[in-house]
C-alpha cells in the first residue's frame, strides 16, 4: 500500500499539515548527512515518488540543495534563516 493510502485502501491526498510535516521529517533527516533519494525514501517512510515531489519543492525554496553522487544536502537558504532568527529580538528568550 502506498504511503498515500489508508488502511481501507482507498487512496487519499495528503493534506497540507501532512505535506509540511513530511518535508520536515525530509528535512531532519538530511540533517543527519547528505543522501541518495532511495536512502532518503526509505529513511523517511515515503514512496520515491512522493519522496521526489517533496525534495523538489524544497530545493526549489533552498532549503536542500543537491549534491552530486550525495544527492541531496541541506540548501543555502537554511543559513539565511538561522542568521534572521539570531538577528530577531524576540527569539532571544524563546526556546
Amino acid at each position: 500500500m502506498d504511503d498515500d493510502q489508508r488502511s481501507n485502501g482507498r487512496a487519499t491526498k495528503p493534506t497540507g499539515s501532512q505535506s509540511a510535516l513530511r518535508a520536515l521529517e525530509i528535512l531532519d533527516a538530511i540533517a543527519e548527512r547528505p543522501m541518495s533519494l532511495p536512502e532518503l525514501a526509505e529513511q523517511v517512510g515515503l514512496s520515491r515518488p512522493t519522496c521526489y515531489r517533496l525534495a523538489t519543492a524544497l530545493a526549489e525554496k533552498g532549503l536542500l540543495a543537491t549534491s552530486g553522487r550525495n544527492g541531496y544536502c541541506l540548501g543555502p537558504r537554511l543559513a539565511e534563516l538561522a542568521e534572521i532568527m539570531r538577528s530577531q529580538s524576540q527569539c532571544e528568550n524563546a526556546g
